[in-house]
Formats: C-alpha cells, structure tokens, sequence
C-alpha cells in the first residue's frame, strides 16, 4: 500500500466531513488507507461521520488522549509505505498527495515532507516551513523581531521569512497538520512524543527525524488549507497557555542542558513572559469581539461557483432546510478537468463583474480543489466565502487564521 492517512478528531465534524470529501479526490488514484481517531468528540461525530464515510476506519476513543497519543493509538496498525499526518480542519487538492509522494520516491534522503498551508482565504499561513527554536532564534519571536522583519534571514529565522513560500526548500520543522513521512522512518525514530499532549509534538518529531539523518523538505507547489481555527482553537486562553507550555517542553527537553546556565534561564524567562503578553491580548480581544456574521439563512445574496447542473441540486437542498436566499447567481466557471486537474477556468474576478454577492459559495463537484485554492485571494474581503462538497451534508468557512470558523448543517 502506497499511503496510510491518519487524522485525529475532536469536535469539528462538519469540518472533517469536507476534509474527508477532499480526500476522495485527491486520492482516487492511489492506494491508501484512511484511519481516524476521535478524542471523545460529544457533538454526534460518530452518528455524523460513519454512515458517509464506510471506507475510513474509525477508532472512538472514550477520553481525550490528545494529540500525539491518539495518532500513536494506530501506528502499529498502519500498512502504507508511507504514512500522513493530518488535521482535520484541512481541504487538500487534488495532487497534492501525488506531488508529495513523487517528491519522496525521487529523493530517498528526504524523511518527510510538508506543503503550502493558506487559510480560508488564501493567505499564506507562516508555519507551513520553520526553524528550529534555538536560544537566537526563540529570543527574536519572543521580542516581536520577527513581526517587525518578516522576511529577514536573521530575524525571521523562525518561519524561514526569507525562504520564497512557492519554492522547495529543505527546513527544520513541518507542520504537524500535514506532515508526510516514510514508515521507515517512523519505525527508525517511534512516533510523536506522548509528552506532548497538544502542540509541539510536531516540532519535537521533526527534530527527531532530523537527529536520524533524514531531511525534512517544503514543497511550495503542494497545497492545503488549513483553517487552523478550528482543531486549535486559536482565539482560546488555553491555547495560548498550551502552546506557550509545549515550547516550554521541547526547550528543556532539547536545549536544557546546552543552554543550563544563564542565557537558558532567559530563553524560559522570555517564553513565560510571551505566554502572559498573549494570554491577556487575547482575553481583551475576546471581549471586544464583534459579532459573528450572520448564518446561512441570512444570506440576502449569494452567488455560487460550480457547474450549474451540479449546484441547482445544492439549492434546493439548502430549500429543503429553510434556507432562503433573496438572490441566487450561478457562475459556471468552464474549463475542463483532465488528470484530475481543473483548468481553462474563467478567474474569480471575471465571475464577480457585475454581481454584488455578500456571500460566494465554492461548490466542489465536477471543477474542483485546486481550482478554488488559486481564487480565494481574488474574493473581496467584505464577501464571504463558504466551500460545500457535492454529496456532503454540511457547509463551512472560515474569515481568518486566528477567528473561530463557521460550519452548518444542511
């Protein structure tokens, strides 16, 4: 078997339900398996989830084991030759698995490989490619450097700033929220340090896989959303307070003992002061939170994308549950699909002259991933964008990286 996929859930069903749908594209071709691991979600996910998804095997865990240890739960289990790790607030396009495992066949020194991360907008998400967090390089991200020069080879060494995001580039540390490795590799190093309950563990396995001799490599040509909004939380207290903690862990873990004397107690001193300057922005920014937009019954004008013939049946499910919408445009974007690929697509700016929608709605049938991941930037931020699978039961979107996504069931 080419590819086992492994996804850990908790509590974002309707998120995961379109991962999954993203995951029949992008895998249609190859041989591979899908296991998720749920931490005791109590918002109906096994009710939700099983009946549309018979090929993915499931595992419903009866307490929150976190992150690494229920991604460890299956290892054991796993027969691809090579193995992903992935959150379930993600949508992949459809070559990205191919891109990645192409990528790993011609490059045997290469242990694992990450890709572009954007989010529900098509902004590019920084941690996609890192650094290791050394004394220097915590020190400049702990003292605000790295926001002030995000593109410096010195100060921005923590999200390799000066690396070109749509380039290669071998890196120190991939995003745990999609992390492709090779079984041997995992058989060589164990997996993900149990330690870490949430947050960190990617950057410990990462170092790890390193430490054993392999590469880690950025592919700026693979791309994914990741919400990351949802599975982390982000605009939560405890986020910050368990992130903060998980760096806390891998310096000392690490580090310790290199760095046991003064500059070590700085580089903890530094971390904790971080963690208190963040724990209270965002208890300030939860307080002056403007309201959420408005659901999907509210739309007064929408315009969905997708093949016309495909998306009229999306309407009248969304009848079907009350939904009504004043105005309705259908923008068929044209094009064809060949090798799963989208192309001669008319841009999302041509489609937008002429309508004014509050609210685009990317209906993923016959065109597909790739297509709406090049034309998320080009939606003006004052319309909103919501993505639906054909066959899927759900809707979601998400404004930002940091905000708190939104899905719905139809």
């Amino acid at each position: 078997m080419q590819l086992s996929i492994v996804i850990v859930n908790y509590k974002v069903k309707f998120f995961l339900e379109q991962c999954l749908h993203s995951l029949r594209k992008a895998g249609r071709n190859l041989d591979h398996e899908i296991w998720v691991v749920d931490n005791h979600s109590d918002d109906g996910s096994r009710e939700w989830l099983e009946p549309l998804f018979p090929e993915v095997k499931f595992v419903w865990n009866s307490e929150n084991k976190g992150f690494a240890k229920a991604n460890n739960q299956v290892l054991d289990h796993l027969r691809g030759k090579h193995i992903l790790f992935l959150n379930p607030d993600t949508i992949l396009s459809e070559l990205v698995l191919t891109q990645c495992l192409t990528f790993l066949n011609e490059h045997p020194k290469v242990g694992a490989v990450g890709v572009k991360m954007v989010d529900g907008r098509g902004n590019f998400l920084w941690e996609s490619k890192r650094s290791f967090p050394t004394a220097s390089v915590s020190f400049f991200k702990m003292i605000g450097l790295t926001a002030m020069f995000p593109r410096s080879s010195t100060f921005a060494k923590y999200h390799l700033g000066n690396l070109d995001e749509n380039a290669n580039h071998e890196v120190d540390i991939l995003s745990g929220a999609f992390m492709m490795l090779r079984k041997e590799v995992l058989d060589k190093i164990g997996g993900f340090d149990e330690r870490f309950f949430m947050y960190g563990e990617d950057i410990d396995l990462s170092y790890r896989i390193k430490q054993a001799g392999w590469q880690n490599y950025y592919l700026g040509k693979a791309n994914i959303i990741h919400f990351k909004g949802e599975s982390t939380r982000k605009g939560e207290i405890n986020y910050q307070r368990r992130f903060y903690g998980a760096m806390k862990e891998f310096y000392k873990k690490h580090f310790g003992r290199k760095h046991a004397g003064l500059s070590g107690f700085f580089i903890m001193l530094a971390i904790e002061f971080r963690s208190l300057i963040s724990v209270i922005s965002q208890f300030f920014s939860n307080i002056s939170k403007e309201k959420e937009t408005p659901g999907l019954k509210l739309i007064s004008r929408c315009m969905i994308v997708g093949r016309k013939s495909e998306s009229e049946e999306f309407v009248r499910e969304l009848k079907s549950v009350g939904v009504e919408i004043k105005t309705i445009d259908f923008a068929d974007p044209g094009g064809q699909v060949t090798n799963n690929q989208f192309s001669g697509a008319l841009d999302i700016n041509t489609l937008l002259a002429g309508s004014r929608p509050n609210q685009v709605v990317f209906y993923i049938g016959e065109f597909g991933y790739t297509y709406m991941m090049d034309q998320l930037k080009g939606v003006p931020s004052s319309i909103g964008i919501r993505i639906h699978a054909r066959g899927s039961k759900s809707v979601i979107s998400s404004s930002s990286s940091a905000g708190k996504g939104e899905s719905y069931a139809i």
